[in-house]
């Protein structure tokens, strides 16, 4: 109730302000705003289940939107890019945070702590697919799982004071942190986004300068972008209709980024929010063009990737992750018919590890040796985790899950997983798409692995093609060798994808190359380059000649040494 009534409160301050052209009234609504959002803090902070958050997070859309409207006619960026933060991915940062917490306190408290986490994740599991009888004991169970969860966290909270500071704590990175941070690059601009009910917004951030903007109307906008997102069903869309859909790229452009003015800035970072999450930015067309592999991509002018939020993003730069060693492993269950006929065989998959394997160390799993349990040992001591394989997830999905040779990986587990991958690469369908979760984000798969601990990913935004993918996963890996940043490397594969001109012109479609987006911090990754068997064989032979031409030498000393003492 002071929830509703706090908004309703500013909402008549607002309305003030414009009927009598009074701003100290939009000041005063700020300030309710702002009260209204640490309600909201603690709001989370009193529930330990994660449905009733994403609940509350639904809620407080709207007050977010009608706060972010007024800083808008109050040309307050700051205050603007401080209600951004606030009203996305709130959750996983506290998964973040909570990561960081948990290391404070005594191994054996945490697991304690983590089995239980585990443990409800499973009972909420099997309700969803039991029968009536089953479903009454299975609630009680959940009950007093969530009981003894909200018991523990509460002892936790006493006993180790700073671990719940830490945990829920809310402290998002300001405008000018996240400015400072971007100094170091002069040529990178974010690009903050609000998807709102009634208007969508824009806040860029580079070092110079911050801007905020209006949009336009939800309901216009969205229809535009459902229209756009239509043509990556098939592949085939785009193909048949290639007029319709460049201007249809052109469209977007000119809806979401033309009225940025975004200047030359080379590297543009995307927070995208809503539906934006779905749309593959580097696929928007910049002016009008004819033909659909020359087209004036913005890939073509900025390297682009994507954050969940701003404060996000500055924690993964940040984060040092401590490995064993800096292998890669890799697997793909279905690389040929072996692995069972539940599932298509996925040839390229095959040539995908064999590519990265003749380049890096690793562990390479095909077919039945790429299990679920081998995928599960190696979570905690590579640099690197690859999946080629099945996925399955969409915009209505709530299950979203990545296949094994034996069974399923779903996303609800990897809420419970420690992940300390500096990337994941997900080579599969659909793996960074998923249900829109309002107020939160999309429950992707790829969101999954950065809730487990993933520094980085790249996953796809629909059914990729399997030989285009394999291709510039192949070249991404051949870029990031050197210390590359990773989301530099990966916009150079897609590049040189896209103007290959060997490859037909139609299959530089956007649905070829733009699938697979980049996640994650700003860095490269140390791998284990393998030494070349032909490297080695030369060397080795070369060591040979070496070591005769010594020996010969000696031998003709020796030799005419003796004759002249004769």
């Amino acid at each position: 109730y002071l929830f509703g009534y706090l908004g309703d409160k500013a909402k008549v301050l607002h309305l003030l302000a414009n009927k009598e052209n009074n701003s100290t009234y939009l000041a005063s609504a700020l300030q309710l705003y702002q009260l209204g959002d640490a309600l909201i803090d603690q709001l989370r902070k009193e529930h330990q289940d994660q449905d009733t958050k994403l609940f509350w997070r639904k809620q407080a859309i709207p007050f977010y939107e009608n706060a972010i409207g007024t800083c808008y006619q109050m040309q307050d960026v700051e205050n603007a890019f401080f209600f951004f933060e606030k009203s996305k991915a709130i959750l996983l940062l506290e998964a973040m945070q909570t990561s960081g917490a948990l290391q404070m306190i005594p191994d054996s408290i945490r697991n304690e702590f983590q089995v239980l986490q585990r443990k409800l994740l499973q009972t909420k599991e099997s309700l969803e697919q039991a029968t009536t009888v089953q479903k009454e004991i299975i609630t009680k169970n959940l009950v007093e799982l969530q009981q003894k969860l909200e018991t523990k966290t509460e002892q936790l909270a006493e006993v180790y004071p700073k671990y719940f500071d830490i945990k829920y704590g809310t402290n998002t990175r300001s405008l000018a942190d996240v400015q400072k941070e971007f100094s170091a690059s002069k040529e990178k601009t974010g690009v903050h986004f609000f998807y709102g009910k009634k208007n969508i917004y824009a806040l860029t951030i580079n070092a110079k300068n911050s801007k905020l903007y209006q949009l336009g109307a939800t309901p216009t906008i969205e229809t535009e972008i459902k229209n756009f997102l239509s043509f990556f069903q098939k592949s085939s869309a785009i193909e048949n209709a290639p007029a319709d859909f460049l201007q249809q790229a052109q469209n977007i452009y000119a809806i979401l980024l033309a009225p940025l003015s975004l200047g030359t800035q080379e590297e543009l970072i995307i927070f995208p929010d809503g539906a934006l999450a779905y749309l593959p930015f580097e696929a928007l067309v910049t002016a009008p063009s004819e033909e659909i592999g020359a087209a004036d991509y913005l890939i073509k002018k900025h390297i682009i990737h994507y954050g969940y939020s701003a404060t996000i993003f500055s924690k993964q730069n940040k984060n040092q992750t401590k490995l064993l060693h800096h292998g890669i492993a890799a697997f793909a269950p279905f690389a040929d018919a072996s692995a069972g006929a539940a599932y298509a065989t996925l040839d390229f998959s095959k040539d995908e590890l064999g590519e990265i394997s003749q380049e890096l160390e690793g562990v390479f799993l095909k077919n039945k040796e790429a299990t679920k349990q081998a995928f599960l040992s190696k979570i905690k001591d590579v640099s690197v985790l690859h999946l080629s394989t099945h996925a399955f997830s969409s915009p209505t999905e709530s299950k979203p899950r990545i296949v094994f040779a034996d069974t399923s990986l779903f996303l609800s587990e990897l809420y419970g997983l420690d992940i300390s991958a500096n990337l994941v690469v997900l080579s599969a369908c659909q793996s960074n798409i998923g249900k829109l979760s309002q107020g939160e984000g999309v429950m992707s798969l790829g969101r999954g692995f950065t809730f487990a601990g993933a520094k980085s990913l790249v996953s796809s935004l629909w059914n990729v093609n399997a030989v285009a993918t394999s291709n510039i996963l192949s070249d991404f890996y051949k870029k990031i060798e050197n210390n590359t940043p990773k989301y530099q490397a990966l916009h150079a594969a897609k590049k040189a994808y896209l103007e290959n001109e060997k490859i037909p012109s139609y299959e530089r479609s956007p649905y070829y190359w733009a699938g697979l987006i980049y996640y994650g911090d700003d860095g490269g990754v140390v791998l284990q380059k393998k030494t070349s068997n032909f490297l080695f064989v030369k060397v080795l032979l070369f060591g040979l000649v070496l070591l005769a031409g010594f020996y010969f030498s000696r031998g003709r000393g020796v030799t005419a040494s003796s004759g002249n003492t004769s």
